[in-house]
């Protein structure tokens, strides 16, 4: 027994010392990379260490930010290239700073199929025999290639011993082959060749910022796995995305799919936790970057949203996240219909259409109204779907917030009073079954309070108004005798009620 025992110490004990020199490791690399982010280094030992170092804690936003001078150096040594082709112009100019990430995303497309075309262009143009001594400058260029692919395990953190000129890109030299038997006695053909080099140089470029790119893409994947709620990592991640100066000297093509499949990293790490709000804010982001990507079709992304939301609210009723996010997309899919009824009928959107599908486009949110009415049938779909969730929990705030959404503001902007009357008094008789049942619940008083008030405030029923006013004034005298802490916001509400009964008609009160 006692020799198990002393086993088992033993091992312990090296556990121990192994788990100490491994955190005394993290805290060198830690540290190390601290030192390399102040004097801006973009070193490739540097760089290697950072990945194993944020891969423990990714929550060190100096080596994220370090990583991210790597990429603007490479990105910069991409842009920065000359142009192949005899007076061709040069990539357009970067965007102004302080610009938004779907502007800056546009921009760096523009230059990198700007860029993209003058190689394209100057290839096609290429007599046969040109071609073939470019495809001798590409194998000339293997060492670059070679570097690029080197490049990816240093960014991923096994990369300790690859060339320090991974850092850098340099045009690569004309092949003697081209120089000794063409430019002599030819000018165009030495013009010609200098093109090659351009071409040549401008691909090798492309091919390491890639891998170092896709590098980091896994980098922040396999660390939001590990911590889904690292804001540095998920700002990391958006920068790759939608930078300008990184963003403008990937290979054209690159950004668009990486942007588009985006949307997927998002949904497997809220599958796990589906309140992690900072997973919902980079969905966001992210579906305004694919928006503006050329051919995208925003409606069908409102569409998946609506779908996916639903699937969220159905695993968990406190998903506040995914109410809200109903509560956008809505009234946005409601105006795209609209707009399609109307041009499948070979209508013409009149102005105030236009302006109201403009307002649902930006994103409507909860207690805003909403420029669009909800179809009757979607409207009636959601109410019964929060009914099915506070039933299920009474003090449901999100359900509850989203249920006051849907009866003040999803009828539009231009509702009929004595409609939204008439829904107020619907539900309010539905929260009154429910308080039958709950009679302390809080949030059904307030509720019942707020539909009797909003019902009392539309059509012109001044006797049956009165009454009303009377019951969401005992509704939320019980409120406040039931939650103290708030007792300023039911006196304030009271305060409130009070004021339109002295404002009632004097008929209604005799």
């Amino acid at each position: 027994m006692h020799g198990v025992r002393r086993g088992h110490s033993a091992a312990n004990a090296a556990e121990a010392a192994a788990a100490a020199a491994h955190a005394a490791g993290l805290h060198t690399l830690t540290k190390a990379g601290l030192a390399a982010r102040r004097r801006r280094s973009t070193a490739a030992a540097d760089v290697a260490a950072s990945a194993r170092a944020l891969e423990a804690n990714p929550d060190e936003y100096s080596l994220w930010a370090l990583r991210y001078d790597a990429l603007v150096s490479l990105g910069r040594a991409v842009t920065t290239l000359p142009l192949p082709g005899k007076g061709a112009e040069q990539a357009p100019q970067p965007p102004p700073a302080g610009i938004g990430e779907a502007q800056s995303v546009a921009a760096a497309l523009r230059a990198s199929e700007a860029r993209h075309a003058a190689c394209v262009a100057f290839e096609a143009k290429m007599p046969a025999f040109k071609r073939t001594a470019a495809a001798d400058e590409k194998d000339s260029a293997s060492a670059s290639l070679r570097m690029a692919r080197a490049n990816t395990s240093l960014y991923e953190g096994g990369g300790d011993h690859a060339a320090p000129e991974a850092q850098g890109v340099q045009p690569t030299a004309s092949p003697p082959s081209l120089t000794d038997t063409a430019s002599t006695s030819c000018p165009s053909a030495a013009a010609a060749d200098s093109d090659v080099a351009r071409a040549t140089a401008i691909r090798s470029a492309e091919a390491i910022l890639v891998a170092a790119w896709k590098a980091d893409l896994s980098l922040t994947a396999r660390c939001l796995r590990a911590q889904p709620k690292s804001y540095p990592t998920w700002q990391h991640r958006i920068q790759l995305l939608s930078a300008y100066v990184v963003a403008a000297g990937l290979p054209a093509g690159v950004l668009p799919t990486a942007i588009t499949a985006e949307a997927r990293l998002s949904e497997t790490l809220l599958a796990a936790d589906a309140r992690n709000f900072h997973g919902w804010a980079h969905r966001l982001r992210s579906r305004r970057l694919a928006a503006g990507l050329p051919g995208a079709d925003p409606a069908a992304s409102d569409v998946a949203d609506v779908l996916f939301t639903r699937k969220c609210i159905d695993a968990d009723f406190t998903n506040y996240s995914a109410w809200h996010r109903r509560s956008v997309v809505l009234p946005r899919v409601a105006a795209a219909a609209a707009a399609a009824a109307a041009a499948a009928r070979g209508q013409a959107v009149g102005p105030v259409e236009k302006e109201g599908a403009v307002a649902a486009m930006g994103g409507g949110a909860l207690g805003g109204a909403a420029a669009v009415a909800l179809p009757p049938d979607v409207r009636a779909a959601e109410l019964a779907l929060v009914r099915d969730a506070v039933w299920t929990e009474p003090a449901l705030e999100s359900a509850w917030v989203y249920h006051r959404w849907l009866v003040t503001a999803a009828g539009g902007s231009e509702e009929d009073p004595e409609a939204a009357r008439s829904l107020a008094l619907a539900e309010a008789t539905a929260v009154r079954q429910l308080l039958h049942v709950e009679p302390d619940a809080v949030w059904a008083l307030r509720s019942l309070a707020a539909l009797l008030v909003g019902a009392a405030g539309n059509g012109s029923h001044a006797a049956e108004h009165e009454r009303e006013l009377a019951e969401a004034d005992a509704a939320l005298t019980r409120a406040a005798s039931l939650d103290r802490l708030r007792a300023g916001l039911y006196t304030d509400l009271l305060v409130d009620i009070r004021k339109r009964q002295e404002q009632q008609p004097k008929s209604s009160q005799s």
